[in-house]
């Protein structure tokens, strides 16, 4: 190719002796070319040094002359902001962003939540999306449906493929952990154990445990044969890592209760340091199950011990970039609600109730 312009795709399709249909298909990360075709086309590509950000702006204005909508291979973002801190979000992220850069797109992030207070960030859409040179919107927890209006009629917006990690949206899809069939499991596997008053802890603001996990919880009662408000007794907390003051009155109130159902893992740990502080053995006093399988309470040999409800966190994340990708190459089609399967990783903080006499 000439020094003084870039490697087109129509160069790359000349190069394979094909049109430039499938070439666009397999460069933009879309399905549609064999296996074989599509990989000679991949390394026609890295021959040739075909670079589709030097001229993505020239594509876009031919586009909207025409009438089209060109692709800016770029995924808006939306998530709270301490992925460092908090495990779950650095897999969900590392899941969206494997996804995305598997298919040659790149990503645009916003903070939207604050998880201290609990409550959404006043967010100012950068203006990237404002000229809408996003293609499509991951959210999760923090977005409301005012927000999500604001988004789809930002100035320079097009219908865009929205995707939530949180709950179901009008016009949108979602990528959902199975929060019921999780409940369940700790639920059926605490009871099986020979568990009947169980602690579980609740945010008094922010909603958690969710509706669905709690109709989990009941199934499970239910079918033991027990009424959810008999088998198990709220814990309300300010804030996930303080437990320890609420813990130690709702044992004082309740000194049956031989288990404790967490809200997620960080939650679980601090649950755990707070009972070990008050003299309180797990399991040999009181079982504890986490949420999410995503952070370790080692033993002494460094194995973790956390019993725990799992989700393959940075599939979901990927299965929520692949939605929203495989929907700009659909976008007449109902973006689909996908549902993560739950299962129960059985450790060493979950065991048979303590046998007490009767005096």
């Amino acid at each position: 190719m000439g020094a003084d312009r870039p490697v087109t795709l129509r160069d790359v399709a000349r190069h394979c002796g094909l049109s430039v249909f499938p070439v666009s298909l397999v460069l933009s990360g879309r399905d549609g070319v064999a296996e074989a075709t599509a990989a000679r086309i991949r390394a026609a590509a890295d021959k040739l040094g075909y670079r589709p950000e030097l001229n993505q702006a020239a594509r876009r204005l031919a586009a909207r002359k025409s009438g089209g909508t060109p692709l800016n291979h770029v995924i808006g973002l939306l998530l709270p902001g301490h992925l460092g801190k908090v495990r779950f979000f650095y897999e969900l992220f590392r899941g969206i962003a494997e996804e995305v850069s598997d298919r040659g797109f790149g990503l645009l992030m916003l903070p939207t939540y604050d998880p201290v207070a609990h409550r959404p960030l006043p967010v100012r859409l950068p203006p990237a999306m404002l000229r809408g040179e996003v293609d499509g919107l991951i959210l999760h927890q923090g977005m409301t449906d005012e927000w999500i209006e604001r988004l789809r009629r930002a100035p320079g917006s097009r219908p865009h493929p929205i995707v939530s990690l949180s709950t179901r949206i009008a016009g949108g899809g979602s990528v959902l952990r199975d929060e019921r069939a999780g409940a369940r499991l700790a639920l059926e596997h605490l009871l099986a154990l020979g568990h009947r008053r169980m602690l579980y802890l609740g945010r008094l603001k922010g909603g958690y445990p969710s509706d669905e996990r709690l109709a989990g919880y009941g199934e499970a009662c239910a079918a033991a044969g027990s009424a959810r408000d008999e088998c198990l007794l709220p814990v309300g907390i300010a804030d996930d890592h303080v437990v320890e003051a609420p813990l130690r009155e709702a044992l004082r109130q309740h000194p049956e209760a031989t288990a404790l159902l967490t809200l997620n893992d960080p939650n679980a740990l601090h649950a755990c340091y707070a009972l070990e502080r008050m003299g309180v053995r797990i399991p040999d006093d009181i079982s504890v199950v986490g949420w999410d399988d995503t952070d370790p309470l080692p033993d002494a040999a460094g194995n973790n011990r956390l019993t725990s409800v799992a989700f393959d966190i940075a599939e979901m994340g990927r299965t929520a970039a692949r939605v929203v990708i495989e929907a700009l190459a659909t976008p007449d089609r109902p973006l689909p609600n996908v549902t993560m399967p739950a299962r129960l990783s059985a450790r060493n903080t979950t065991a048979p109730p303590p046998v007490r006499r009767v005096t």
